[in-house]
């Protein structure tokens, strides 16, 4: 899965610490520009690991520039990896997604 983002929704490392009360362990203005799994999001794409023990050998590997994790799961990840530690990572990933990609409203016209 691959999800970009258009470049007037990107975020950086800290909007999105920021958006999810929590702190990121990496330069806070790195931008992110979309999403992909942990396997093939590159250095401008966020995934997130739940410490799942069947995904830590993908975790290890991963060359996200952002990875939503848990305290647990951050000593899965490579060294250079950003990390944002939280306490359920997959909805804190849903969470930045949302903001990532606001709803659109629906325009109401009146004839």
């Amino acid at each position: 899965m691959r999800v970009s983002i258009p470049a007037s929704q990107s975020a950086t490392l800290g909007d999105i610490a920021a958006w999810l009360d929590a702190e990121v362990s990496h330069e806070a203005a790195t931008r992110i520009t979309g999403a992909a799994s942990l396997a093939s999001a590159t250095g401008e794409e966020m995934s997130y690991y739940d410490g799942d023990r069947k995904a830590a050998g993908v975790a290890s590997q991963t060359s996200a520039g952002l990875v939503i994790t848990t305290k647990e799961g951050r000593s899965s990840l490579p060294a250079g990896v950003p990390a944002i530690i939280v306490s359920e990572p997959r909805l804190a990933f849903a969470r930045a997604l949302e903001r990532l990609y606001p709803r659109s409203r629906p325009c109401l016209l009146y004839t």
